[in-house]
């Protein structure tokens, strides 16, 4: 059972561990602000031993660079990541709509999707989630009411897809794409010289970094297992990343320099040279700040080795 402890406790116990405490007065604010929780268990298993003291001199400021440097990364990820969702919400609304019309009892129907059978169930979800979704954002009394879907639905009698796709989220859009027609998944596609395989993929691991930070998780360090970049990418040989004996790239897949990698190909090349020079600073403060003998230890919890700064100037 955890026993309260004062932040000065906190301190003491952690100076016992071998951590350094650059600035005690400074330290103990931080804690306050931050949450010893959030701050030391979160961020400080870079610097430790198994038997949980620290290692090489590690210091209260190793800790709070690597968090204020993961709290920025968060921001720029974001920025970034909407950009990707207002155009990608743009093409698949821009091309559904295309070829299915403007109203929902016509558009939402199960034709208009994946003739695959085993995708019966999740296709039946998606258009009652649909449904749904227009049913709350059209009632004024819902917590989830939206002025814009509630004036179609009011004026209009239906909901244009277009309009729709505002109140969904990039989890919903997500699973929308998914489902559509492989002809229409490869049109929208095809704006970002990708296979329909590739984009969904691509959508999927935006999406769970997303979430994280949606949720104030960790980002430098956040793996993705479940959905892996497709190994045949052209990138990972322009970065010379180290393949394993099945030929998968030994980073690069599901770690940070994944989603790098999906930046690359899902933002213009203005926007992503843009994030580059965003990460390239923040990555150079955290290198001013902390102990050498850590970065090459971030550097592999990234996912950033071998020749990955190639992937700024390479094409896809």
């Amino acid at each position: 059972m955890k026993v309260f402890k004062t932040y000065e406790e906190q301190i003491e116990i952690l100076k016992t561990r071998n951590l350094i405490i650059d600035d005690e007065e400074d330290f103990l604010e931080s804690l306050k602000n931050l949450g010893y929780y959030n701050l030391i268990n979160g961020y400080s298993f870079i610097f430790k031993k198994d038997d949980d003291t620290y290692k090489n001199q590690a210091s209260s400021k190793d800790i709070l660079s690597i968090y204020i440097f993961d709290q920025s990364l968060r921001n720029i990820v974001y920025k970034y990541a909407m950009i990707i969702e207002s155009k990608f919400k743009s093409l698949v609304s821009y091309i559904f709509s295309k070829h299915h019309g403007e109203n929902e009892r016509l558009y939402l129907i199960r034709d208009n999707f994946d003739k695959d059978n085993k995708k019966e169930i999740y296709i039946a979800r998606l258009l009652i989630n649909c449904y749904e979704l227009i049913k709350n954002c059209s009632d004024d009394k819902n917590s989830k009411y939206k002025k814009y879907i509630g004036h179609y639905v009011q004026n209009h009698g239906h909901v244009p897809f277009w309009v729709l796709i505002r109140a969904m989220t990039l989890g919903d859009v997500s699973v929308f794409y998914a489902n559509m027609r492989l002809s229409e998944k490869t049109e929208v596609a095809q704006e970002f010289n990708l296979t329909p395989s590739q984009l969904e993929i691509m959508i999927k691991i935006l999406v769970s970094f997303r979430n994280s930070i949606a949720h104030d998780e960790r980002i430098f360090c956040k793996s993705v297992y479940k959905d892996k970049l497709p190994s045949n990418l052209s990138v990972y040989d322009i970065m010379n990343i180290k393949r394993n004996e099945a030929g998968d790239p030994l980073s690069g897949r599901y770690d940070f320099l994944a989603l790098m990698i999906i930046f690359k190909y899902l933002l213009s090349p203005f926007d992503f040279a843009k994030f580059w020079n965003e990460f390239i600073v923040i990555r150079d403060i955290l290198i001013k700040n902390i102990k050498s003998h850590f970065v090459a230890f971030i550097n592999n919890e990234m996912g950033l080795k071998n020749k990955w700064i190639n992937l700024q100037r390479c094409r896809v």
